[in-house]
């Protein structure tokens, strides 16, 4: 009996030793299929300029950053989108400790036109940035580029009517209820109506920019509508 316990704590320390070895011939492993995998594309010529970005990505993925440069470096050659390389570029340079240069290729990406800025902060690596000067510069300008209702002149000038609102006539009488909501990002307001005997109604409201006009469009149960527009 106690030639099998001793066995048995042998075995498992054996095993605890051997476990810091097995993941690093774990990662090799990875690492190695990635530089393979590399040069199989470059052999073969057969690859997209997507096949090359998914190596780039894996390559990162396994920190075998310098074949991930290469890689992408093969996708832009291959006719890879200068935005979607550059968000790639970002990550490997995230990867590689260099958040100022990372930064830059997301500043190239935004002054090519690209606005998505919840690509950005929706990317658990690029967004490590987060709480960098520069980077959440960025970020906002971005913001200002992807939501223009939220940030410019116009769009917040019936903001105060947003809410849950009782209405009553001039004796004080219960007239009904409306809910107002801002939606889209600030882009418009949407009106939910019901009167005290049950009537609904709703109505849709925006800024229309190319005449600096406020704009209700009304819709009700009962058929009628209305459009409004005035400044």
């Amino acid at each position: 009996m106690k030639s099998k316990i001793f066995l048995t704590i042998v075995i498992i320390l054996l095993a605890v030793a051997a476990g810091p070895f097995i993941y690093f011939d774990s990662v090799a492993a990875d690492s190695n299929e990635a530089a393979a995998e590399f040069f199989r594309f470059e052999k073969s010529d057969n690859e997209t300029a997507q096949d090359w970005l998914r190596l780039a990505r894996d390559a990162r993925d396994t920190d075998e950053l310098e074949i991930a440069r290469q890689s992408l470096d093969k996708a832009s050659a291959y006719g890879l989108s200068p935005i979607q390389s550059g968000i790639e570029m970002a990550r490997i340079l995230v990867a590689s400790n260099d958040p100022a240069g990372a930064t830059a290729e997301l500043q190239n990406v935004f002054a090519a036109g690209f606005t998505g800025v919840g690509v950005l902060t929706s990317d658990p690596l690029i967004n490590s940035m987060a709480g960098r000067k520069v980077y959440d510069e960025l970020v906002q300008n971005m913001s200002v580029q992807a939501y223009p209702c939220a940030h410019q002149q116009g769009f917040q000038d019936f903001d105060f009517w947003v809410g849950e609102w009782d209405v009553h006539l001039a004796n004080g009488a219960l007239a009904g209820s409306n809910i107002i909501e801002s939606v889209e990002r600030g882009c418009a307001l949407t009106e939910r109506w019901t009167s005290a005997n049950g009537g609904t109604g709703m109505s849709i409201n925006y800024f229309d920019k190319a005449s600096d006009e406020w704009v209700q469009v009304w819709n009700a149960e009962g058929g009628s509508q209305i459009v409004i527009r005035g400044a």
